[in-house]
């Protein structure tokens, strides 16, 4: 809704609210990067940074002390050339820089898709810190 609704009255009291209930939601810019926020605090994950800027790169979440970046894509933004080939630049510069970047979907944030993911994010935050 607060995605959805730019220019509605109400928009501002809602994006608020929200915030009181997930604080790290209200720096998200979709859907999905809150699922992901939820599912990382329901794992007791530690919580990243979101759309922070990494070697100049803006990316969705990032744990700086274990050099990990999580890029959480859409169809809808991510299914064209320009941004395929941006996706993978950025991925380049992010590893050559030493972070390791791990890529899902929306939909691979469903079910078991989900749970190995947070699984190997969990794995990786242990063993980079």
């Amino acid at each position: 809704m607060i995605e959805e609704g730019n220019g509605r009255k109400g928009r501002g009291m809602l994006r608020r609210l929200c915030g009181r209930v997930d604080p790290e939601a209200t720096e998200t810019r979709s859907n999905p990067e809150i699922d992901f926020l939820a599912l990382c605090r329901e794992a007791g994950l530690p919580m990243p940074a979101v759309n922070a800027l990494v070697e100049g790169r803006m990316v969705d979440f990032s744990w700086p002390r274990a050099r990990l970046v999580v890029e959480v894509d859409t169809y809808r933004f991510h299914g064209d050339r320009t941004a395929f080939e941006r996706d993978h630049e950025s991925t380049m510069v992010l590893r050559r820089a030493g972070y390791e970047v791990l890529r899902t979907t929306d939909r691979m944030l469903e079910g078991d898709a989900a749970r190995t993911f947070l699984g190997l994010v969990s794995e990786l935050l242990s063993s980079r810190v």
